[in-house]
């Protein structure tokens, strides 16, 4: 029974890593809250600014 425990173990190490990947992602990319604005309407008032 030594590989099954062996899976386990593998198991647990991967979610820690998945775990890990998750954490530093949220922290990098951030929360979207619902009061961004949209990129693609700053756009056009930034075209019709220019014209």
């Amino acid at each position: 029974m030594v590989y099954g425990d062996l899976q386990f173990i593998d198991i647990i190490i991967f979610i820690g890593i998945a775990v890990f990947l998750i954490y530093r992602l949220r922290n990098v990319l951030g929360k979207r809250t619902g009061f961004e604005k949209n990129d693609s309407a700053t756009e056009i008032v930034q075209k019709k600014s220019i014209n």
